[in-house]
């Protein structure tokens, strides 16, 4: 932005009209350290954050058999495997080994095969990160998980400060990734 320019005039008069009080901002310096001494806003006395990744054991997982393809328009698979990662995230009671809800309570099970194959129980791990992430970390997170995982499968999820979200799914070698907005 440059003084004088349209855009920057409209930003000044926000200031001093609309945002009259305090607010708390996210700033994320692409060029600089971040660490709030230096840099565009060292002059604000800003709070400078650092986003650790929060590990969770998650014992006893009833994990279902992914399929090798999903049909473009077979959205009921698509969902459900969706919204299993989403419990196993969660650490939902629904999906753990030996969970014993009354069915008029709660319908949910864990997806089967195709071939009727039952879900087995593992203890998964995992990671999350809360806070303002460059697309390149997390594609370096996409990478090293990839590497590490070998013939294990995982699954790494991103959401987006628009509502915009994105799911990768990767098992025996195949990767399925799932784009969905609100």
């Amino acid at each position: 932005m440059v003084r004088g320019k349209k855009g920057f005039e409209r930003i000044i008069w926000a200031f001093k009209n609309v945002f009259d009080y305090s607010l708390t901002w996210l700033f994320y310096d692409l060029k600089g350290s971040n660490t709030g001494k230096q840099g565009p806003i060292a002059a604000h006395a800003p709070t400078a954050g650092v986003f650790e990744p929060k590990e969770a054991d998650r014992k006893n997982v009833l994990v279902p058999n992914f399929p090798d393809t999903i049909a473009e328009d077979d959205h009921e698979v698509g969902a459900e495997l969706q919204e299993w990662l989403s419990l196993a995230m969660m650490d939902s009671p629904r999906v753990r080994s030996g969970d014993n809800i009354d069915s008029f309570l709660c319908r949910y099970q864990v997806p089967s095969s195709s071939t009727g194959e039952l879900a087995k129980p593992a203890d998964l791990v995992a990671y999350k990160w809360h806070g303002f992430i460059p697309s390149e970390f997390a594609t370096n997170i996409l990478l090293v998980t990839m590497k590490a995982s070998q013939d294990t499968w995982f699954a790494m999820s991103g959401e987006t400060f628009d509502g915009r979200a994105y799911t990768i799914l990767k098992h025996d070698g195949k990767v399925m990734t799932w784009k969905y907005a609100d």
